[in-house]
């Protein structure tokens, strides 16, 4: 009889398949660096979203200053106030120490310094030095807010 060695073989055995309880450690990895990704994004969307508020409340409350000033108000006030809310976002923004103690000309180049872009040392701004302590001044109304409204942009 000629019988074949491959006769003599045996059916091949498959392993077991695996229980994907533990996983393997390349999954772990993943679920660690997925984790600290989601985290991560979380964290700026929340900045984002928190910025966005700080900005909305500015435009906010330089809108309502503008109302006011329409429904009959000074325009050396509007000034004054104007200035007072910049002063406080810089404040928010800023060490106090660098902005609490500025008033005048100074107080009008930290604003340029930090995005005024010269508006407040030689454009309209510079009504923000001396006007809120005057009754009456000579006050370039839509020019300020628009330079106001700017400044608030980008430093809310």
């Amino acid at each position: 009889m000629n019988s074949s060695p491959l006769d003599a073989l045996r059916d091949i055995h498959l392993p077991p398949t695996p229980d994907w309880w533990p996983p393997a450690v390349g999954w772990w990895i993943i679920l660690v660096m997925s984790l600290a990704a989601l985290a991560i994004l979380g964290r700026r969307l929340y900045h984002v979203y928190r910025r966005g508020r700080r900005r909305r409340r500015g435009l906010r409350a330089l809108a309502e200053l503008c109302e006011a000033l329409e429904k009959g108000g000074n325009p050396a006030r509007f000034a004054g106030e104007v200035s007072l809310l910049l002063r406080r976002v810089a404040l928010n923004r800023c060490p106090p120490e660098s902005v609490a103690g500025l008033f005048g000309l100074d107080w009008l180049r930290f604003l340029d310094e930090n995005g005024g872009q010269g508006g407040f040392v030689n454009g309209p701004g510079q009504v923000l030095r001396d006007a809120p302590y005057r009754r009456q001044a000579p006050v370039d109304v839509p020019a300020l807010t628009a330079l106001a409204r700017d400044w608030l942009r980008r430093n809310c």
